[in-house]
């Protein structure tokens, strides 16, 4: 797990480099030079088959990305099916992807401290309205005052409250539930 957590601090300081140079190629519109270099950086990347969790690449993608961190960090139940269009209507796959993502990243992290981890995500995506659930192992939870869950990590987290405005965005909604050793979430939101 800290081989992990090395490897993805590494990515992320190094992706801020890349980052500057594809802005600056951007910026100063030099396109041929920004195509072989993003060519570049594509071919560094290892070449694994994308298995397909759902047909939106990006949620995809995530999906996938805490789906390995799940598995590496011992938690052999990962279930996930998405039922995600590749056309999210007015909703942007951006802020599906910080949906999907919060909720694994939660999960993965509530399982670290379970005696039998395990994480059950799905979806369905009907008349224009997609829900998704969760339901992942938990061994404690802690509440706040006013009976919001509050996070185990260092100051604090804000996921549940991002997932749950971003609902509200689209005229949505969620629900955080925690009973006999497991943490409940459901989200649904309107695309169309």
């Amino acid at each position: 797990m800290s081989e992990t957590s090395t490897q993805l601090r590494q990515q992320r300081h190094d992706l801020k480099h890349h980052l500057v140079v594809i802005q600056t190629y951007l910026n100063s519109g030099e396109t041929e030079k920004l195509k072989q270099y993003l060519e570049e950086l594509s071919s560094s990347i290892p070449k694994e088959p994308l298995s397909g969790i759902c047909e939106n690449e990006a949620v995809n993608a995530v999906a996938l990305h805490y789906q390995a961190i799940a598995r590496q960090a011992g938690v052999n139940e990962c279930v996930v099916f998405l039922d995600i269009p590749k056309d999210t209507g007015k909703v942007p796959e951006m802020d599906l992807c910080v949906i999907v993502g919060n909720l694994l990243e939660n999960a993965v992290t509530a399982c670290r401290n379970s005696e039998h981890p395990f994480i059950r995500m799905y979806s369905r995506c009907a008349n224009g309205v997609l829900t998704i659930t969760m339901d992942n192992s938990v061994s404690a939870v802690v509440r706040g005052p006013d009976h919001t869950f509050l996070s185990s990590k260092p100051g604090g987290g804000i996921g549940l409250s991002s997932i749950a405005s971003i609902a509200k965005n689209y005229e949505g909604g969620s629900r955080f539930e925690a009973e006999n050793g497991v943490f409940s979430s459901s989200v649904y939101l309107r695309l169309q």
